[in-house]
């Protein structure tokens, strides 16, 4: 299939930001190819979903024997897919820690390393990692998470460097949370302190993200990259 829209891929797209994502960027008239580890209420134009785990090397290779066959190439990647985990480091096991790793770092670094092959066949793609605000707070209980997301910054910069030549830009960002997101894993009084305590300027919106995503995914965006924003955190 020939498509002149931006052939975007973003992972994590069963819920949250992710969804939030594939819809915004249909909407902007990029062709999506969405993935996550169980299958999804909902349907979009122009876009296909896999029922992927990016810790699964078979699986993505399937995912990107699609793309290859149906398009032949792939314009942008927003890595979004990861696990999160609340607990002290005493008292997380190893096959906590070996998950986090393994979807949070390893996960992405296949779909990284799958989607570059693709772009630079053409000379272009812009790769976009979604960070966690943990990589700059680095709040108390949350360690391991922490780490994992960790690798994603310096695996940001690195992959810039190789892959530059190739007209490939790598960067990433840690989204404004939203309040009711932070609900989901932290008592209300540790987050109701994130504003007072000035960690954040104030909770996240969806335009906030996607303000930031377009300026990196912008041609015109060619000589910025291997950069890291943190948005809304002091």
């Amino acid at each position: 299939m020939y498509s002149s829209n931006p052939i975007t891929l973003i992972t994590g797209t069963g819920r949250g930001l992710g969804k939030a994502l594939a819809e915004y960027y249909v909407n902007k008239g990029h062709y999506v190819i969405g993935c996550s580890r169980n299958d999804i209420d909902y349907q979009l134009s122009n876009y296909v979903h896999f029922v992927a785990d990016v810790n699964d090397e078979k699986s993505v290779m399937n995912m990107f024997h699609y793309i290859k066959k149906e398009f032949g190439r792939l314009d942008n990647l927003i890595n979004n897919a990861a696990l999160s985990c609340l607990n002290y480091i005493l008292f997380t096991d190893i096959k906590t820690t070996q998950n986090l790793s393994y979807t949070n770092f390893c996960g992405l670094f296949t779909v990284s390393r799958e989607a570059t092959k693709l772009m630079m066949k053409h000379k272009y793609g812009r790769i976009i990692n979604i960070l966690s605000m943990a990589v700059k707070l680095k709040p108390v209980a949350e360690g391991i998470y922490a780490a994992s997301r960790a690798a994603v910054s310096f695996f940001t910069e690195a992959f810039a460097k190789e892959v530059y030549e190739y007209g490939i830009t790598v960067n990433a960002l840690s989204p404004a949370p939203l309040y009711e997101h932070l609900l989901e894993g932290l008592p209300k009084e540790v987050v109701d302190d994130f504003i007072p305590s000035k960690k954040l300027i104030r909770f996240g919106k969806l335009e906030d993200t996607t303000n930031v995503i377009d300026f990196f995914l912008r041609k015109e965006s060619e000589l910025v990259t291997g950069h890291k924003i943190f948005i809304g955190t002091l």
